[in-house]
């Protein structure tokens, strides 16, 4: 195109207004710049700094997903990992009173949090076993649906993860002020029972979310309930 050709109005006006559809065309950007240095006119601008920055920035971004997407796939692998050990630990029990105890052991070393508590609703199926004080705990009918927050409903979630502004002392006791994050895990036991509450704390507010997935915790609840059904039949 020679200098004394003059582009149509319109069509400027297009390309003014559609700028960055310019730049995010290979094709116009590549004809663009192998222009030789000899044919441009003063008027023109030399859009190599233009496409590097863009380059550049989408480069960022580019190195910015494939971190998260590392460390993502890092944190899963890890979450994986820990439930299965804690499922492989939770299968070694030989009794109610075992199991409790490796709830209280192995299991909360595994998941690295800073509560667990198993709680059931009173039931005279549940006098014969032993109630460890620091792990298993009997409340009123009711409690677990007022719990979380579904007293008219009859769904409950399998698993609830939220982020705790006012942790409730009557579940959390001393530790109440330490725990800012807790995963519910409902056990269903029996058609004739109520349904269990498997809670686990954490110092750490992120641990528990309920934008993460809930899956494995999701296994975890379903072999807590089977083993407990186990040993109610």
């Amino acid at each position: 195109m020679s200098s004394t050709t003059t582009i149509d109005q319109n069509f400027r006006n297009t390309i003014i207004s559609n700028a960055n559809l310019i730049l995010e065309d290979k094709e116009i950007m590549e004809a663009l710049l192998t222009i030789q240095e000899g044919t441009k006119s003063s008027k023109v601008i030399d859009l190599r700094k233009v496409v590097m920055q863009r380059l550049e920035k989408r480069y960022d971004e580019l190195e910015s997903t494939y971190k998260k997407v590392i460390t993502t796939t890092y944190e899963n692998i890890i979450s994986t990992h820990q439930v299965n050990q804690a499922v492989l630990a939770i299968i070694e029990a030989y009794d109610f009173n075992s199991f409790l105890k490796i709830l209280a052991g192995s299991v909360f070393d595994i998941l690295n949090i800073d509560f667990l508590s198993l709680i059931l609703e009173s039931s005279n199926e549940l006098s014969k076993f032993e109630t460890p004080e620091n792990l298993l705990h009997v409340k009123p009918p009711g409690f677990v649906k007022n719990y979380l927050g579904n007293q008219n409903s009859d769904a409950l979630k399998t698993v609830t993860l939220r982020q705790l502004q006012s942790p409730r002392v009557e579940v959390y006791g001393a530790i109440t002020g330490r725990i800012y994050s807790e995963a519910c895990l409902i056990l269903c036991l029996k058609s004739s029972l109520p349904p269990g509450l498997l809670i686990m704390g954490s110092s750490n507010a992120k641990q528990f979310s309920a934008q993460q997935g809930t899956d494995l915790l999701a296994l975890v609840a379903g072999v807590c309930e089977r083993m407990i059904r186990h040993w109610l039949n």
